[in-house]
């Protein structure tokens, strides 16, 4: 699959990725609003995510968003790359690194590269690394990461069944 067929949004199967494919996610802005959605969800009341005079008296030009709500939003970018979704399951993140704060009405988008594909024991799943720099709008680097997704394999592997 090409990366313009990647971004495209098609059904992806393990066998679909190749190592060093590149993907450039489309753009999304975080809100105030969702930021105070996800506040009040989560029952978190940090001053530095809530009041506008906290943030900026600690350097802040504004109140931050909240890293987790950063990371659920880049889990939406790949998922609207075909990279997550359908059957495909987060199953971990390594080294990863608030960069820079995101702040309300900022814009991300992730640029991902395939690393590793490995098989996995069981017969209808394969793990699939991507590597991601998440940048706002300025092209800024504000995360980054090594996702591990599980995916379907399309052509389960007949030595394995059980």
């Amino acid at each position: 699959m090409s990366e313009q067929e990647a971004s495209a949004g098609g059904s992806r199967f393990f066998e679909d990725y190749r190592i060093g494919e590149k993907v450039r996610s489309g753009e999304r802005r975080i809100s105030a609003k969702e930021r105070e959605s996800y506040l009040s969800i989560a029952g978190i009341n940090s001053p530095l995510y809530r009041d506008s005079y906290h943030a900026r008296e600690h350097g802040h030009r504004d109140r931050v968003v909240p890293e987790l709500l950063v990371l659920s939003v880049v889990q939406s970018l790949l998922e609207q790359e075909s990279l997550m979704g359908g059957s495909t399951t987060l199953v971990g993140i390594d080294d990863l690194l608030f960069t820079h704060p995101v702040h309300d009405n900022d814009s991300i988008h992730a640029e991902l590269r395939i690393e590793e594909l490995k098989l996995t024991s069981d017969p209808a799943r394969g793990m699939v690394a991507v590597s991601a720099a998440v940048l706002n709008q300025h092209g800024r680097q504000v995360v980054r990461a090594t996702i591990k997704l599980l995916v379907a394999v399309r052509n389960r592997r007949l030595e394995h069944t059980n």
